[in-house]
């Protein structure tokens, strides 16, 4: 295993598949899914309209916020955090760490 990249984690079948851009309406928010890979290729964000993104593993604010330190591929990874900004999403909350802003 290289330093910094995930690979042994247990796999699981999720009850539900999401896809890019699903809107959230029918499960009660006001909000849409945004594929977000590269920390593991099947994370998501949930934008919400007018509160911000939840970037899951996206990002990590710990110390300051960053891009995260590890990942299955950190090309998605960093198209990802390309696809986060792109959303103008202003209120960020990262998987670690406190929200901070664009």
């Amino acid at each position: 295993m290289i330093p910094g990249i995930i690979a042994d984690f247990e796999k699981f079948e999720p009850d539900i598949l999401l896809e890019d851009g699903a809107d959230l309406a029918d499960h009660g928010f006001d909000a849409r899914v945004l594929h977000l890979p590269g920390h593991t290729r099947g994370s998501i964000g949930i934008l919400a309209e007018g509160c911000g993104l939840i970037a899951g593993d996206v990002y990590s604010n710990k110390k300051e916020p960053e891009i995260a330190d590890n990942a299955v591929d950190y090309d998605l990874l960093m198209k990802s955090a390309g696809k986060v900004k792109s959303t103008g999403a202003r209120n960020i909350y990262p998987g670690h760490g406190l929200p901070f802003s664009l």
